[in-house]
């Protein structure tokens, strides 16, 4: 098993501190935090920084120097080496951008960025601003001005943080979504991750046309991404046909092709039953995209990622669709829809059916769209994968 850096980036409150925590204290002796410096005080006995000077940043043995909050970090790559030399996994906490790259070009194959999402309100920040004070209190030399200033930088960077994702979406690894809050669940994600690596069970990024499998709960936002790729994109990716032998339903795209006896019919040589209905997709047209180079999606089941891994190879790349909607909302969105109290909450115990399905297997996701504050940025970070694959 070989060692690696995991660096855990994401917006404030979303949960990077305590999955550190967890993961160090679950995993010890695989695991090490890399000693990270900074001129600010240090908030709490769990917080992960050593308190120095603003000068010591000056020095050469400082390998990452960044800003952040108006506090000054650094890390040496020396005492990162160090630990990876001793078998261990090294995790860090970083949501400078910047400074990721420069850990992606100094350590290249050896980092994974894991990016952590909450989807948080002001109200739930604004609790955690009013925390952050509170462990403050008896730290010296700190005053109103300095706290208010502190809480407008992190409120805004809430959304700014959500738009670097967006416009990075390439740069991140693997996505931990941090849905329930719940500790234990944050730290499954990221041990099958892990153990992902540990046993070789990654696939190294390709350049050129690919599939895009695209797996997600109800009412993540499918149609609406189908929709605007036959709009918006029909110049840059090709949506695949899929045949159904289910009758038309009004939110149907183009891509749906409704009322196809499919079940023993050959034209269909990758087919799979969903709910009470047959799927089935003709991998010709697949291989003739490719054949001239398109790069192509379709919407589809991620227990039959298997049918197109075995014929497309690692041209076929997993993307989970992420929405931020409650259980709540689901549920009264799907009784509006069907009008029945109990196919709803089928559709809810199935959307935790599938966040359960990404759990067990995030380490097959390439990538995840979060379908969580403008509709047009859910399209543009799939634009934005469609450039990456083509450079």
């Amino acid at each position: 098993m070989s060692s690696r850096i995991y660096i855990l980036s994401g917006g404030s409150g979303s949960g990077k501190t305590e999955l550190l925590n967890s993961m160090l204290l679950a995993n010890a002796e695989k695991s090490v935090s890399s000693p990270k410096y900074s001129d600010r005080k240090k908030r709490n006995k769990n917080d992960d920084i050593i308190t120095v000077n603003v000068e010591e940043f000056d020095k050469e043995e400082f390998t990452f120097v960044y800003s952040m909050n108006n506090n000054i970090y650094g890390l040496k790559a020396k005492e990162i080496v160090d630990c990876l030399k001793n078998g261990q996994n090294v995790f860090i906490i970083i949501s400078d951008l910047r400074v990721i790259e420069e850990f992606k070009k100094h350590f290249g194959t050896l980092v994974s960025v894991i990016y952590i999402f909450r989807n948080m309100n002001e109200d739930e920040l604004n609790v955690i601003l009013e925390n952050r004070k509170k462990e403050k209190t008896n730290i010296p030399d700190t005053n109103n001005i300095e706290e208010d200033t502190e809480s407008k930088i992190r409120k805004n960077r809430l959304y700014l943080i959500q738009r670097q994702y967006v416009e990075n979406i390439a740069l991140f690894d693997h996505v931990i979504l941090n849905r329930t809050d719940k500790k234990e669940e944050m730290l499954e994600q990221l041990n099958n991750i892990v153990n992902s690596y540990s046993n070789e069970k990654t696939i190294a990024k390709i350049n050129g046309p690919v599939l895009f499998l695209i797996a997600a709960a109800s009412g993540a936002g499918k149609r609406t991404l189908m929709h605007a790729m036959f709009k918006m994109g029909r110049r840059s990716i090709k949506v695949i046909k899929k045949y159904t032998n289910r009758g038309v339903q009004p939110d149907d795209g183009d891509e749906i092709i409704p009322n196809t006896e499919i079940e023993f019919n050959t034209d269909f040589d990758i087919k799979y039953p969903f709910g009470k209905n047959w799927y089935g997709i003709k991998s010709n047209d697949i291989w003739n995209n490719l054949a001239h180079g398109f790069p192509q999606i379709i919407i589809t089941n991620m227990n039959e990622f298997h049918q197109f891994s075995k014929k497309f190879g690692s041209a076929a790349i997993g993307v989970y669709l992420h929405a931020t909607r409650t259980k709540e909302e689901i549920f009264e969105l799907q009784k509006k829809k069907l009008g029945s109290e109990k196919d709803a909450q089928e559709k809810v115990d199935k959307m935790e059916e599938i966040h359960r399905g990404y759990i067990n297997s995030i380490a097959n996701f390439k990538h995840v769209l979060l379908n969580t504050i403008e509709k047009e940025d859910l399209w543009e970070q799939m634009f934005r994968l469609i450039k990456y694959y083509q450079g």
